[in-house]
This record gives structure tokens, sequence and C-alpha cells, in this order.
């Protein structure tokens, strides 16, 4: 039945199964890879929240006999929770066990069997095989999109993208970033690194990808939001962009994305022309639904267990909404919050002047710890097990361990790190020059 469904999901059926998945789950709560499945139908249906929520579930039946969810199902949260473009490529096949304790025992054993001969015949191969010499990381330069190995910790690829490089979006087969400086997108391929640039575009620091593949670029001088790619593929000519018929006008500025429960959230700070808001605008139908005050100057906004998390730089604070409600909640972070993430069973936000990464918990809303990171913290991504933060005055990157809340690597870069992504089993960083008009690289000290 496994099999059958699993081709059901890649012929496209997503919604069609879920029912059936459901029933399994509740019939065998501790098989993985129903679960694994149902998240994936549930993901590729438009289902991001319902998605999340089934993982929840999972790791309440195995808690129930003392385990935890295996690295499949955590990898998968994670990738739901990172928009990853990747997802609809990820193996299901991988995690069909199930988890009795008899035969996950057994499954150890054999498991750690192989580890010790895979580990014996590599040193023998090693010892008898000439060494080669260490490869010599790429270049890092201003302007560039880095590429970072999680497995190792190293750059692997720095690719030039166009002047001012900020945030970035994801899909499946590409790598999209917002250049601030000479208003262009550039289009980076996952396997190639080949770059496309797109000119005419908006100046804007954030662009997000939603469930489907669109790509959607936000505008801080003007009130819009503009869908410059659909479905992965760019939606006008190269230089078409400002005349580009694929956008939503808004009573205000626009200058972060976030894409969750089906809509585009979008904040609007004062300081661009707007009032301190964030729009709820439905992919679906493309209207704007809401428009609700939150604190000052939010600058960076993520989704996740359910809610939108908006961190307001001069507020001191995050503000948290549902979607639909017009109720929001308000969770004190003092001293800068900036980029904020979703991931790992924690909402991430660095908070600027104290540099430092605040762990909140998202169903208490308390805040859990205060980790220190580099200088000048600005964005935050989770994926591959860590929480990753760019510092840009010391040009480095902080690598922190969730399950100790620990700094377990420093990454030093020779450009100011700025946006960061998780996507394509990758970490993706954009860099640019100190003294820009975007990274002052100052001293972060009040």
């Amino acid at each position: 039945m496994g099999e059958r469904i699993e081709i059901d999901l890649e012929l496209g059926d997503a919604a069609k199964v879920v029912p059936e998945l459901q029933q399994l789950v509740q019939r065998d709560p501790l098989r993985e890879r129903s679960w694994a499945q149902l998240m994936m139908a549930l993901y590729a249906s438009g289902r991001q929240a319902d998605a999340l929520a089934a993982y929840q579930d999972a790791r309440r039946a195995l808690a129930e006999l003392g385990l935890e969810p295996g690295p499949r199902l955590r990898e998968l949260e994670q990738a739901i929770l990172n928009q990853d473009g990747s997802l609809a490529t990820l193996p299901l096949r991988s995690d069909s066990r199930r988890m009795h304790t008899s035969r996950g025992a057994l499954a150890a054993l054999v498991a750690i069997a192989a580890i010790v001969i895979v580990v014996v015949v590599g040193v023998i191969a090693r010892n008898d095989a000439p060494r080669a010499a260490a490869p010599t990381a790429p270049l890092v330069r201003p302007n560039s999109l880095v590429e970072i190995d999680p497995a190792t910790n190293r750059v692997v690829s720095s690719t030039r993208v166009g002047r001012g490089p900020d945030r970035i979006a994801a899909t499946k087969d590409a790598l999209w970033i917002a250049n601030v400086d000479d208003r262009t997108v550039a289009r980076v391929s996952k396997e190639t690194k080949q770059v496309r640039i797109i000119g005419g575009a908006p100046v804007a620091r954030d662009l997000v990808s939603a469930l489907n593949g669109d790509v959607w670029l936000s505008s801080f001088e003007e009130p819009v939001v503009t869908m410059i790619a659909r479905r992965g593929r760019i939606v006008e000519g190269e230089h078409a962009l400002a005349a580009a018929p694929l956008r939503v006008k808004l009573p205000g500025s626009a200058e972060a994305l976030a894409v969750g429960g089906g809509y585009l959230w979008v904040t609007s700070p004062s300081d661009s022309g707007g009032r301190d808001t964030v729009f709820q605008i439905d992919l679906q139908s493309r209207r704007l639904v809401s428009s609700l005050a939150v604190g000052t100057l939010p600058l960076f906004v993520a989704f996740g267990y359910g809610s939108a998390w908006v961190s307001n730089y001069r507020g001191d604070s995050v503000s948290v909404v549902r979607p639909g409600s017009e109720q929001l909640e308000t969770i004190a972070v003092p001293r800068g919050p900036l980029g904020i993430a979703a991931g790992e069973g924690a909402i991430w936000v660095v908070v600027f002047w104290s540099r430092q990464l605040v762990r909140i918990d998202p169903e208490t809303r308390r805040m859990l710890r205060r980790i220190p990171v580099g200088a000048g913290p600005n964005d935050v991504a989770v994926g591959a097990g860590s929480i990753w933060v760019t510092n840009r005055d010391d040009k480095t990157i902080t690598r922190i361990d969730p399950a100790t809340n620990k700094v377990v690597q420093t990454i030093r870069l020779t450009a100011a790190p700025y946006g960061v992504r998780v996507a394509h089993g990758r970490v993706w960083v954009t860099t640019q020059r100190c003294g820009s008009p975007v990274v002052a690289c100052a001293t972060s000290a009040e």
C-alpha cells in the first residue's frame, strides 16, 4: 500500500490520498513512513500548517513509548518549515521501518555492524591510497551568493550575483536573490550556478517562494508586491518586471515577506512610508484580506507553528498573528530584534544590539534562551539540524546546535554576510561590501 501511495504522490494526486493516510496513521501511529507520506501529501496540497501539525501528532505518538521521531521525519519537518524547493524530490522510501522496540534494536545492531565495516574498509583504502591535497576554498567576494556544505562547514562555491544582494528564496532548481543596489533579481541555477539577472525590479530587500514555486518580490519604495516567477519560471522578460501584470497593490510599502497558512505575509514599516503594519494576502485570490498594526519598524517576518511571527526592530518586540484572526499577541524582545525563523521546536530571533539569538517557545510564547553570536547579527535560518546566524560586522556565520543551545561553529568569510537560507541540502549566504548603502558594518554598540 505504501508503494502505491508514493506513486499517487509522484503523479500529483496528493489531496486524494490524504484521507487514506490519516486512517493509516490512526491505525498504526508508530509507522513513520505513513506519517512522512501524510506530511508530504498535506504540504503538496497547499496545507503547510496541517503538515506541520501532523509532525507534532507523530512526535506525541512516539513519545508515549519514549521514542523520538527519526531523522527522516525531522528533516522533512525542517524542509516544510523552510519551504525547501527540493521537497518535490525528497525520497520517502528511505524510512519504511516500524518503530517497535525489538525491531528497532535489531536494525540498530545491523546498522552499527555496517558502519564498522565501512569505517574499517575506508581506513584501509586511505592508508593504501596516495594522499590528495586538501581542496582550496573558493574566494568569497562581496556581492556574491556563497554556498556552504553543512557537513564540513566549508565554502564550496561563491557566485557573483549583483550589487547589494540581500535575502534569498529557493525553488526546486534555483536560488533567487534580491539585489538592492542595482534594482535587480538574480536567479542562480542550483546545479550549474549559472546566473540570470532580471532587471526592472523595484527596490526590494526580500523575496519569498510559495509552495507551488511562485516567487514574490517586495518593494519598500512602492506599495506593491510583485510575482516575478510563476511555478519557478520568470513571469516576464528580463527587463520587464516594472510592467509585470501580477502585482498586488497595498495601502503601504512592502518590506519583509513570508508564506504560510495559504497567505502571503507582508510587513510595512514606518521608515519606508508604511504604518508599521502586517498585511495578509490570500494566495489563491491574490487579494488583501487584512491589515494589522504591529510594533514599530517590522523588518522581518516568518511563518511557523500555525502563526506569522513579526520582529519589530524599534518596537523591541515580536508580534504573533494567526491566519484569519484580527487579534495578535506581543512578546517583548528588547534591544533590536531583526531576523526571525521557525523550526527545531522554536522561534529564533536575532537581537542586534545585544549580539544574541533569542529562543522562544512557540506554544507558551516564553523566551527560553539568549545565545551569544557575532557582531552585527542580521539574519537567521533553520536547517541541516542547526540554526545559522549571519554577523555582518565581524564577517562570520554562527552555527548553533538547537539541542544544546550552544555555538558549535564559527565560519569566517572575507566579505560581510547578510541574508541566509538553508535549501537543497546547503546553506546559502549573500555577501556585501562594508560601507555600502545597505551594510554599514559599524560596531554593534549603542
